[in-house]
This record gives structure tokens, C-alpha cells and sequence, in this order.
């Protein structure tokens, strides 16, 4: 991809048509390390443009992120500017692209052998690059690395949600149960996640639509109001519209009606002020953080 010359870069061509003359007399010149300010200013700035649905412009703040954590052979740079974009890409709808960074920038961490740096995140995105790819057989297999913490953090709990999504997808509905059943005891044990409790009434929504569609209505309010008060609307959408599907099955079909006009309102309105909306978007919270700023799971987990 082409860039611009900024300002840092400017300095650096500078100093690099001072050095001429000097390399001649046997002088040498120190190209300047990229420091930390660098990367995080880029970081920064990818993640408010990603507040603002420029996903293009996100984009290209994570590639000069991870172009500078390359340079500086830092692995928590590398990892964060790397996660971060491929989660641009999946929320761009580009879910091949998302798989491709993801799973480069996991080799480039296992490549520095650092085993402090969680890759967990990596295997969150890649999971969701790969649900919407309707790779779901790949999608169980890759959450299991996610979902393998003990005590569960919020990322693990994703995971879970994830897994769930796609036991649902290929019809495996003892392993949507046992996954409800995991996550529903992890969320007890998190009363203050939110997302986790939106996931799980999602989760139970799925698995109770076909013999209990009035209850299956139930859950999916609560996790649409839940997603509502945690300003995830395109997850709102989402579950309205499986709300709407629970209705439908019941017989209220007015209601049915209303809550599709609802989510389809909703979801024009989001697209209005971003670049794409997504289909399903299993990243949640993660879209805007910056996980080297926090590297706890909430931050790695909402919009």
C-alpha cells in the first residue's frame, strides 16, 4: 500500500541526505529508532478513526503501527498493530484479508518467541474471520486455544460465544448446551460483564427457538437491551432480528414485523457514519481498543 511521507518520515530523508557527505569522510550515521511516541500516536489514531467507521483510514494507521513495531523488532508492537488491523479488516467485511494478517501476525509473534505476549486476541479474530467464511468446523477448533483459560477472562468468554455461534451454524447442538452451560457459569462469576450476559441470552435465544420460541423471544430482548446499553448496536441489530425469528415461530407476527423495521432503522442509520456494516460482527468490544494501552480482556472486547 502507497503512504504519504509524514512529518517522522520527512526527518529521516533528511537525515539521510545529511549522511551522504559524511559516509564519504568515513563518518557514520545512526538512523534514528522509531520510538514508542510513533507507534502509539499511529495506534491512537486507528482507533479513533475506527470510532468514526473510517475503516480505510484505520487501516492504514495499523499497517504504519505494525511497519514500525517490524522496524523496532518489538513483539508486543507487532502483535498489537497486527491484531488491531485484521480487526479492522473483519468489521470492513473483508474476512478473507482479516484470516491472511491475523495469521501472519501470529507467526511474527511465535517467530520472536516470546512467551508473555497472550495470542489468544489473534485466535479471537482469526475465529471470527473464519465464521464468516462459514468455515464453522475451523472456527470450533480455533476457540478452543481461546476459550482455554482458567479462571475465564472476557476473552475466553467470547470465545465461548463464538464457539456456540458456530455449533449452531452446523446443527452440533450438545456442543451449543455444553457450551452454554461453560459460559453461563463463567458469566456468573463476572456479574459486571455485560457482553458476556448479552452473549449467553443470545446463546440461549438460539438453542430454545425450534422447542420454545416464546422463551427463545425472551432471551433475545434481553440480550438486544443488554447490547443497547453497552452501545453494541450492530450486535443489537443482530439479535432483534433473532427476536423478530422467535416471534415469527410463535405466531406474533405483527410483533415480528415491528422488531424487523426496528433492526433494519437501526442498521441503516449505523451505515449512514461507517464505511460497511457487517453481517455478523463476533468482535464486539475489541473493534476500538488499543490493547497495548490495557491489556485486560474489556478492552480487548466493544464498541
Amino acid at each position: 500500500m502507497m503512504r504519504g511521507i509524514g512529518p517522522g518520515s520527512r526527518a529521516v530523508l533528511l537525515l539521510c541526505a545529511m549522511a551522504a557527505p559524511l559516509a564519504g569522510c568515513g563518518g557514520t550515521v545512526k538512523d534514528p529508532e522509531p520510538s514508542e511516541d510513533s507507534w502509539n500516536q499511529e495506534m491512537d489514531s486507528g482507533r479513533d478513526t475506527l470510532r468514526l467507521g473510517r475503516y480505510k483510514l484505520a487501516e492504514t494507521h495499523y499497517l504504519e503501527a505494525l511497519r514500525l513495531g517490524r522496524l523496532s523488532n518489538n513483539v508486543m508492537r507487532i502483535g498489537d498493530a497486527g491484531y488491531n488491523l485484521s480487526v479492522v479488516l473483519l468489521r470492513a467485511g473483508l474476512p478473507a484479508e482479516a484470516l491472511a494478517t491475523a495469521e501472519k501476525t501470529m507467526q511474527d509473534v511465535l517467530l520472536r518467541n516470546n512467551s508473555d505476549y497472550d495470542t489468544r486476541p489473534l485466535s479471537l479474530v482469526m475465529a471470527g474471520a473464519l465464521f464468516r467464511l462459514q468455515r464453522y468446523g475451523e472456527v470450533i477448533d480455533r476457540t478452543r486455544q481461546a476459550a482455554s483459560v482458567s479462571p475465564a477472562d472476557a476473552i475466553a468468554r467470547r470465545a465461548l460465544f463464538i464457539r456456540g455461534l458456530a455449533a449452531d451454524r452446523v446443527a452440533q447442538f450438545s456442543l451449543l448446551n455444553q457450551t452454554i452451560a461453560s459460559l453461563s457459569a463463567d458469566t456468573r462469576k463476572a456479574p459486571d460483564d455485560e457482553t458476556s450476559k448479552a452473549d449467553l441470552a443470545e446463546l440461549q435465544a438460539l438453542a430454545s427457538i425450534g422447542s420454545a420460541p416464546v422463551q427463545a423471544a425472551k432471551y433475545a430482548a434481553t440480550s438486544a437491551d443488554l447490547r443497547k446499553s453497552n452501545d453494541d448496536f450492530k450486535g443489537m441489530v443482530r439479535v432483534l432480528r433473532l427476536e423478530a425469528d422467535a416471534a415469527q415461530a410463535s405466531g406474533q407476527t405483527g410483533w415480528a414485523q415491528a422488531l424487523r423495521q426496528q433492526a433494519e432503522q437501526s442498521e441503516a442509520a449505523y451505515n449512514m457514519k461507517h464505511d460497511v456494516i457487517a453481517d455478523v460482527d463476533l468482535t464486539g468490544a475489541m473493534s476500538v481498543s488499543v490493547r497495548s494501552a490495557a491489556r485486560a480482556a474489556d478492552g480487548v472486547i466493544s464498541q
